[in-house]
Order: structure tokens, then C-alpha cells, then sequence
């Protein structure tokens, strides 16, 4: 058996350490270039000739994701996207282009002269919820009028003849629902809080919900059909 000398051993492995460096290092050509983020991101704006109607379009070179918000509570995706505002107002649009060096956003305002019409309708269930106008609606107290489930047809809780005596403060709440996509919500002063909402099952006040909470007092909210 032959013993190498410590300094055989010393040229061998460094010897090798010189051919793995030499082996891995990749060639100047092969290496890919990325690029910068963009710096001229731009789209355009055209009205459609439908009634509040627009249609953007990117003009970003080099872009290959898009994504849009329309300042309206809606959002699109895609190189080219039609948009309808339903009521008159100044919106402004964001614009985020992506490149293969990274990506950047712009904005651009439109104005919407006046509110596109209501063709409530034809909507039968807009027309059941607002009556085309406003209508407003309470919880029924009867037993089993109000249940809760994880899927339809399904449940775990619903309510008992108790309800309306146990919760007055959530059997007087009113929802109204009006042609202006406004869901105004007034709870009489106080609510059901439950245990997610700081409270132990138990009617409270508006004005005892902490913040982090208190969308669920009295307030206007948007909806949509």
C-alpha cells in the first residue's frame, strides 16, 4: 500500500479545488440580463361611445403582466380592459405594469359626467332587495328565521323562540338597501357583540366597539349586484 507524504496530499487537493473552480465557472454568455424596471410606463384611455364606458389600454414596452385599478372598488387584469363607472364622478386609474426587469405603477384621471342609468328591473333580485328605490329590512324573530351554516342547506346555529327576548338589541337592527348600491346599516344604538368582537355574547354600545371593530356599528356601506 502506498502512503502518501503530507505534501502530496496538499497538491492533490489543491489541484482539484483549481479544476472544480475552473468547471463551474459559468461563461460570460451565458449569463441572462434582466434589465431595469421600467421607467416609461404609460396606457392610454378611449371612451367606447357606451355610456360611461372606457377602454384601457397598456402602452408599456417590454410589459407582460398588467394590473389595474379602476379606482372604483374594481380592479382587471390583461393588456387591454373595459371599465363602466355607474355614477358621475372623478376617478383617477392606477396602472402597474411588470417587466422582466421588475415593475412600476401610473396613474390617470377620468371624469364621468353624469350617472349611468338604472335598469333595476331587470334585475330581479336588485329589485327585491331595494325596490328599485330603498327598502329597508329587519331579522325575522321567529324561531329558525336566521341560521348559520358552512355550506347551503347545512347548519350549526339557527335561532330559538328566544331570540327576540335574548338579543333585542340585534332584532331591532335595520339594513337598507337603496338604488345607489348603499347598504345603510343602523343598529339602534347597540348590537350582539360575541367573543371575536372583545365581548362575551352580550348587547354593548356603538361607541364600546374598539376600533379595530367598529365597521360592525351603524354606517353606510357599498354593494354590489
Amino acid at each position: 500500500m502506498k502512503i502518501f507524504g503530507i505534501n502530496n496530499i496538499t497538491k492533490i487537493l489543491l489541484l482539484s479545488a483549481i479544476i472544480i473552480f475552473v468547471a463551474c465557472d459559468p461563461e460570460e454568455d451565458d449569463k441572462l440580463a434582466l434589465g431595469s424596471p421600467p421607467s416609461n410606463i404609460s396606457f392610454d384611455v378611449v371612451a367606447t361611445g357606451d355610456i360611461n364606458t372606457f377602454l384601457v389600454t397598456s402602452t408599456t414596452p417590454g410589459a407582460f403582466l398588467h394590473q389595474w385599478d379602476f379606482g372604483n372598488g374594481v380592479s382587471g387584469s390583461g393588456e387591454s380592459v373595459e371599465v363602466q363607472y355607474r355614477f358621475m364622478g372623478d376617478y383617477t386609474i392606477t396602472y402597474t405594469a411588470v417587466t422582466a426587469g421588475g415593475h412600476g405603477s401610473t396613474t390617470m384621471s377620468v371624469s364621468v359626467a353624469e350617472d349611468a342609468p338604472v335598469e333595476c328591473d331587470n334585475v330581479p333580485f336588485w329589485e327585491m332587495l331595494s325596490n328599485c328605490d330603498s327598502r329597508t329590512w329587519i331579522l325575522d324573530t321567529d324561531p329558525g328565521a336566521l341560521w348559520v351554516g358552512p355550506d347551503p342547506g347545512t347548519t350549526w346555529w339557527q335561532s330559538d323562540d328566544n331570540f327576540g327576548t335574548e338579543r333585542p338589541c340585534a332584532a331591532n337592527d335595520e339594513w337598507t338597501f337603496n338604488i345607489n348600491s348603499e347598504m345603510i346599516y343602523d343598529t339602534k344604538g347597540d348590537l350582539w357583540a360575541e367573543d371575536y368582537m372583545g365581548f362575551s355574547f352580550e348587547c354593548v354600545a356603538d361607541g364600546d366597539l374598539a376600533p379595530e371593530v367598529a365597521a360592525w356599528a351603524s354606517g353606510t356601506h357599498g354593494y354590489f349586484i
